[in-house]
């Protein structure tokens, strides 16, 4: 927000990704861009669908160790990073 109160979006990424309570595993991810400050970071959205395949259980380190460089943003990491609490929150669906 500046001092004006104009709000201003630098990073914007929406995830979408599914998950399979029966394995704890993601079944799939992708990411779509919205406002985004450099011409490298759109490029970034394809690593979402690393996710594929990836456990909850330890993803936050799991993506901290290896969504690294170029091919993604350390904005977008820290959405997927949260994502390990999917786990936990299906769970709670399934009482």
């Amino acid at each position: 927000m500046s001092g004006d109160e104009t709000e201003t979006v630098l990073h914007e990424y929406t995830v979408h990704a599914a998950f399979d309570p029966g394995t704890g595993r993601f079944v799939s991810g992708a990411a779509d861009v919205g406002a985004l400050p450099w011409p490298e970071c759109p490029a970034a959205v394809a690593s979402a669908a690393r996710l594929a395949g990836a456990p909850a259980e330890g993803l936050r380190g799991w993506v901290r160790d290896t969504f690294v460089g170029t091919t993604t943003c350390t904005h977008l990491n820290d959405t997927l990073r949260s994502l390990e609490d999917v786990a936990y929150l299906a769970g709670l669906v399934s009482e």
